[in-house]
């Protein structure tokens, strides 16, 4: 048996009085995520990726103490950790505070530090999660939003 959850059946000719049924198809290794539909094989809603900015933290301000960091790097693990044990996490990734930007027509380049410590974009998450309010609730139990930080979530297009 197939688990739903790793294989997709992929219909390459469907049947016009069915098309639920293919007429030329195979079994193929791709996450049942990557479905074009939204459904796997079994007809039942597959998670949906969505991205976690976050932005801003109190642990970035000038006069933080480096444990304060270090606290809230351990609870951010923690809660990754979480997120992988139960299959909702696909990446995580933390940014510098300093870049290039890349503006209009001209594209003009600047290299800044990007804003103050509440407007900076830290880092993100990419989880996978039924719905936007899954994915809310999955945003509300991250321990950054103790440091009076915010979490913009935005889903995923698939491209």
């Amino acid at each position: 048996m197939i688990k739903e959850e790793m294989y997709i059946i992929v219909g390459l000719e469907l049947d016009i009085q069915d098309p639920g049924v293919p007429i030329f198809g195979c079994i193929c290794p791709i996450p049942a995520t990557q479905s074009l539909w939204g459904y796997n094989n079994l007809n039942v809603k597959l998670m949906e990726k969505f991205i976690l900015l976050f932005r801003g933290s109190d642990v970035y301000d000038a006069n933080q103490s480096p444990e304060a960091l270090q606290l809230l790097t351990v609870k951010m693990l923690d809660w990754v950790g979480n997120l992988v044990k139960n299959g909702r996490h696909v990446s995580s990734e933390k940014l510098y505070r300093s870049g290039a930007q890349v503006s209009g027509t001209t594209k003009a380049i600047n290299n800044i530090a990007f804003g103050a410590a509440k407007e900076v974009v830290g880092g993100c998450t990419i989880v996978l999660a039924k719905d936007i309010s899954e994915a809310v609730e999955i945003a509300k139990a991250c321990p950054i939003l103790e440091t009076d930080a915010n979490i913009e979530i935005r889903p995923v297009q698939s491209v």
